[in-house]
């Protein structure tokens, strides 16, 4: 699904309105009816509960006038503040608020914390903090113990950044508009919008032609792209992946990488690995096939490429660097292969530190790095990575011409153009080896036969599955082990079985 900034948003309302036809005010009364709808779904029967709408003098607060006055129709108990000087409420949303007036509704009250919250306060075009009595609305919707429904996007939250300058409201549930919102997938706004409902409001936006260089990336959008297995195939079938990492010190990363690898469809997977660990890796790894390789001081060298090169044919797919180190041999061996091997790559961990700018290769190439790898492939710090998300990820694969995959909390990929914001995964994912299992279904993926940017979108977005499967079954202490054996539960989840 698309996700759109304020601007975008308001150029696809404008479209609505002059080549579709629909009046603004006629979109208004959708909105407020829409958010009304969700009322209804969650709180009837309305008549037993009391509302608090609280409204801006903008388009968010026409919005609110009209969830208030079908909350009035269906005879719940209603009172609306109303912020600033409602005399500088005009166009459509005046309409909306004189229709209100017309029904002696109850404005100007004071707020009600034992009322159901409706926040209509500020809309998607806020740039900087609330102002100061804004914020004391805003204040009091978060100190009721009453469910929360903000219009459109928490008051509060940017709606291009996620940024929270100042006060902004703690919604339990957000009814969006068309299409969501950047803000709201974004640190720390996502963690203010609750629940995310998108609803329709009369108008099919799908037939304005426009570009979008964002999506959410849902489960359902990306379902499709699983390989399919079918009855007269084989392991070969399905590809051969090899490992190339590991060291003495650190043999459990590549053992992770290969068996998420195979939990993920792969026919084959062959690890190739310091010759001072392969006792350790084979001992691990029952289905998983071993080369050792030439070492020194427990980690691989530039002898080890010889030995790697004469079976590397056999392979169909590369996953470079888990367990590595940073030794400068292990990095030479590591750019070698990159630049000489010709095959479908995904390069994770000590594996980053091989590659160039603008490298040049030729073959498909997946890179992720997480916030603190992002900073020193791109010279900046992580708090500027963290701060602007997005652009780092687009700028990541336009450097490194690659599809990125930017890891975290909402984890994004993205091939320079395209970027997909990854909703799946919970907070337990942030252990150890979460980054090597995320490898390793990438490289499954890939081996499969998807194109590069379909495998990161869809190895991303299960990998978050399988680890929200995990969570749910294992509560606390979640280990990868546990994220690898629910890839299979979350794959039959994508297919509905």
């Amino acid at each position: 699904m698309r996700i759109v900034t304020s601007n975008q948003m308001r150029e696809l309302d404008k479209r609505a309105m002059t080549e579709g036809g629909i009046p603004g005010v006629v979109l208004m009364e959708n909105a407020g009816r829409t958010v009304f709808t969700v009322l209804q779904e969650r709180y009837s029967p309305l008549h037993t509960h009391s509302f608090h709408i609280y409204c801006g003098v903008g388009n968010n607060g026409g919005d609110g006038f009209v969830v208030a006055r079908y909350l009035l129709l269906s005879g719940a108990s209603v009172s609306i503040s109303i912020t600033g000087n409602s005399d500088r409420i005009s166009g459509d949303a005046l309409v909306h608020l004189n229709v209100l007036k017309r029904m002696k509704a109850n404005i100007g009250s004071s707020p009600n914390p034992n009322a159901i919250q409706v926040d209509a306060l500020l809309g998607t075009g806020l740039q900087g903090a609330p102002r100061e009595d804004i914020s004391e609305m805003i204040r009091a919707i978060n100190a009721s113990s009453q469910p929360v429904v903000s219009v459109d996007i928490p008051s509060g939250v940017n709606s291009d950044n996620g940024a929270v300058p100042g006060e902004a409201v703690n919604a339990d549930v957000t009814v969006t508009f068309a299409y969501p919102k950047v803000g709201m997938f974004l640190h720390p706004g996502t963690d203010k919008v609750g629940e995310l409902i998108v609803r329709n409001i009369g108008f099919d936006w799908g037939q304005l032609e426009w570009e979008c260089a964002t999506e959410w990336l849902r489960l359902e959008d990306v379902a499709s792209l699983l390989p399919r297995r079918f009855s007269n195939s084989h392991k070969g079938s399905y590809g051969h992946v090899l490992v190339l990492g590991g060291s003495r010190e650190m043999s459990g990363a590549v053992c992770m990488t290969a068996l998420a690898a195979l939990r993920a469809g792969a026919g084959l997977v062959t690890i190739a690995t310091a010759e001072s660990a392969l006792p350790l890796v084979a001992s691990r790894s029952m289905e998983v096939m071993t080369i050792g390789l030439p070492d020194k001081d427990g980690a691989l060298c530039e002898a080890s490429f010889d030995a790697l090169e004469r079976v590397l044919e056999r392979f169909d797919v590369l996953c470079i660097g888990p367990g590595g180190t940073r030794n400068p041999e292990t990095q030479e061996l590591f750019a070698r292969v990159l630049h000489e091997i010709q095959k479908p790559t995904v390069l994770d961990a000590d594996g980053l530190m091989a590659i160039k700018q603008d490298w040049g290769g030729t073959h498909p190439l997946v890179i992720t790095p997480h916030p603190g790898e992002s900073a020193r492939m791109l010279d900046l710090s992580v708090s500027e990575i963290e701060r602007d998300r997005l652009n780092t990820v687009r700028t990541l694969a336009n450097r490194y011409l690659a599809v990125a995959v930017l890891k975290g909390s909402r984890t994004l990929v993205s091939d320079g153009r395209l970027i997909s914001v990854n909703t799946t995964g919970n907070p337990g994912m942030a252990t150890a080896g979460s980054g090597d299992a995320l490898t390793g279904v990438i490289g499954a993926f890939l081996a499969q036969g998807l194109h590069s940017l379909d495998a990161a979108r869809l190895g991303v977005a299960l990998h978050g599955c399988a680890g929200d499967i995990a969570a749910r079954e294992r509560g606390a202490g979640l280990i990868t082990g546990d994220l690898i054996n629910s890839i299979p539960d979350a794959i039959s989840l994508m297919l509905g079985e």
